[in-house]
């Protein structure tokens, strides 16, 4: 065992050699408890979304045999072995979880028949590609083998939460760090500020309080405030879309009309004191709200757009709108004389030039399938923590919808997917 191990330090270094030693127990821990590896995913996406990939690879993460080990590599590696594991030990309970999220399973394994596919064009970056695009698509399925009981659906809530709460504290150090309000955390962060505002607010609606109802409410209004005030348009565009929906499912119940007079007051003098304390804070806002009313006029907006445009016409001239060009291609398309490589911030976009009109046709399958069942649940549930989970899903996943317009897949819309998910699952066994 010595010896093996010098031998592997030598070659990998000393960091994959204990991780390649410690493996096995990880495995057998999280098959003993795997609601661990269900909260090992959101945990992992705070380091994502908050740290710098410098700063990560630098720590933790290297690049192995020239492929780049990404945080949510851990989580994805250890969720397919057990998945794989919950398929040979389990099989009944895992095939149950499969013909339920047909469509999902479809779209996984279309994935990775594109990644085997692309390899001998691509090499290993058809792989690279290939788990960004599919890697999130396993945490609804762990979620059916692995959630049993409702307070392991809580304890999930609770983290997401925990996570939300850690990040709002980072935006809030962050503005006194740098001395600005514009854009300190990422669209990410603040579409999961977002959506587990409305969670919070869904799970109030229903009676449930969180921590107090004080604190429940101070969150509420810090993580819609935080939002705003970081200004990422695709993200606005999320919450005006999930209140929207919102009221329609709750109507007047949401907040009575002087919470409103009060909570519009408290936000205005704090918009006020901003353009107070920081003169440029106002003309920010005005022209992130130009980008609503005239895209065009916007540079981020129009480059985006024109990047769509291209690469459409690129696969339809090319011939390639069923199947797609494939995962592991470089983006490409011309912006003022200048290529561009990068994603095309669009997670529809995205789908289509990879995956062609088959893949986006399944994820919509897959989508349509989800709001289906979770509509005719929510008719027939009674009133508890499982349909407040439910109706968590609808609204988090419409929002999340809207936010893919202008950015990609986020992870947070598939564990509030995988929330509502398991809350029908439970319901279906009590």
């Amino acid at each position: 065992m010595g010896l093996l191990m010098g031998k592997c330090f030598n070659i990998f270094g000393p960091v994959p050699t204990l991780a390649l030693f410690l493996v096995p127990w990880v495995i057998m821990l999280f098959w003993r408890r795997p609601l661990f590896l269900v909260l090992l995913w959101p945990v992992l996406y705070l380091l994502k979304v908050l740290l710098p990939y410098s700063i990560l690879n630098s720590i933790v993460f290297h690049k192995f045999h020239n492929l780049h080990i990404l945080p949510m590599d851990l989580a994805t590696f250890f969720t397919v072995i057990h998945l794989t594991f919950s398929a040979a030990f389990r099989s009944k309970d895992f095939a149950s979880s499969l013909k339920e999220n047909i469509f999902l399973t479809i779209f996984i394994l279309l994935i990775g028949i594109y990644i085997v596919a692309c390899t001998s064009l691509y090499g290993k970056s058809a792989i690279g590609e290939g788990r960004k695009l599919g890697a999130y698509f396993f945490f609804p399925l762990l979620t059916m083998v692995s959630i049993k009981e409702p307070k392991d659906l809580r304890q999930l809530i609770s983290t997401l939460i925990f996570v939300a709460a850690f990040s709002a504290t980072v935006s809030i150090v962050g503005i006194f760090v740098s001395k600005t309000i514009y854009k300190v955390i990422s669209a990410e962060a603040c579409l999961n500020l977002t959506l587990v505002a409305f969670s919070i607010l869904v799970l109030n609606i229903n009676g449930i309080i969180v921590i107090k109802r004080s604190l429940d409410k101070f969150m509420i209004l810090m993580f819609f405030m935080l939002v705003f005030l970081n200004q990422h348009r695709s993200v606005w565009l999320a919450g005006m879309v999930g209140f929207i929906l919102l009221l329609r499912l709750y109507r007047i119940q949401i907040l009575s009309f002087q919470r409103i007079v009060y909570a519009l007051i408290l936000i205005s003098g704090l918009f006020i004191t901003a353009i107070i304390i920081k003169p440029d804070f106002g003309s920010s806002l005005v022209s992130s709200f130009q980008g609503f009313t005239d895209p065009s006029s916007d540079r981020t907006a129009s480059w985006r757009m024109e990047g769509w445009k291209q690469q459409i016409d690129r696969v339809v001239r090319t011939k390639k709108v069923i199947f797609g060009e494939g995962v592991g291609g470089y983006y490409s398309w011309i912006d003022r004389g200048v290529e561009i490589t990068v994603s095309p911030h669009n997670g529809y976009v995205q789908i289509f030039l990879k995956m062609g009109l088959v893949g986006l046709t399944i994820y919509a399958l897959f989508v349509l399938t989800f709001f289906r069942k979770t509509l005719h649940v929510r008719k027939k549930i009674p009133p508890g923590y499982k349909k407040a989970c439910l109706e968590i899903g609808i609204v988090n996943i419409v929002a999340a919808h809207a936010y893919m317009i202008p950015y990609g897949i986020p992870l947070f819309m598939l564990i509030f997917c995988a929330v509502s998910m398991s809350a029908i699952k439970l319901q279906l066994e009590s």
